[in-house]
């Protein structure tokens, strides 16, 4: 979370998870798919925690400073925020569970591939979720700075 530019970061995670979920599971490669998915998902799931729970709340209060009218605005992105974290507190455990069975799924990887087409389906659904997330929020940090707000006494 040291980087210069967290959304810049918090993009970058995303990109490799939805790189890493989209890769085929090659027969007899399911360890190794989802030992890369794990690895990738650490350090996403580190991010998009971040930015719910730290880096957005400083925007919000940055918007709310700016234009208070704003208000309604910003308790739909905190609650956004909170689904989102639930969301990513669900694709965690899909990943557990489907990186604890991988290594005894060899001779018939079949039994985990529901497990795996969940995981992905999931997994880029969250990835395009946050991705909107930050663009409402983008969106809203600009208006408040920049909104016309008519003739003002």
């Amino acid at each position: 979370m040291d980087g210069c530019n967290p959304t810049a970061e918090l993009q970058s995670s995303l990109t490799e998870l939805e790189a890493s979920l989209t890769a085929p599971v090659v027969p007899g490669e399911l360890p190794d798919w989802i030992k890369r998915v794990d690895e990738v998902w650490c350090h996403a799931s580190e991010q998009i925690h971040h930015h719910t729970t730290e880096f957005h709340e400083r925007q919000y209060q940055e918007i709310a400073a700016q234009d208070p009218e704003l208000l309604n605005c910003i308790e739909h992105l905190q609650l956004e925020d909170q689904a989102i974290d639930e969301q990513r507190d669900g694709v965690g455990r899909t990943v557990a569970r489907v990186t604890h069975h991988a290594p005894s799924s060899e001779p018939d990887e079949q039994k985990l591939r529901q497990q795996t087409d969940r995981l992905k389906t999931d997994g880029i659904a969250l990835v395009n979720r946050v991705r909107t997330q930050e663009a409402a929020l983008q969106t809203w940090f600009i208006e408040a700075f920049n909104r016309d707000r008519g003739v003002v006494d």
